[in-house]
């Protein structure tokens, strides 16, 4: 998958959240808005795109990575009494 695809979702599931993309950036800790236009709209380096990409998914979704880690403790040898 593509980064132009990869932010695409990202951006759909920003208006789903009522965000904007900025305000998202800024929770996410970008520390720019500025360096996010540098490139129209692309990052400089790949790594830092995932990165950011990473962070701005927790900030849309938070309670899913918990969701994730929840289930897998669950599943993790626990017994019911």
């Amino acid at each position: 998958m593509s980064m132009k695809t990869d932010f695409a979702k990202l951006e759909s599931k920003a208006r789903r959240a009522r965000i904007t993309i900025p305000e998202m950036l800024e929770k996410a800790g970008v520390p720019s808005i500025s360096y996010w236009r540098a490139k129209k709209g692309k990052y400089r380096k790949v790594d830092t795109t995932l990165l950011i990409l990473r962070r701005c998914e927790d900030v849309v979704n938070p309670n899913e990575r918990q969701a994730d880690e929840d289930h897998g403790k669950a599943g993790a040898g626990a017994t019911q009494g």
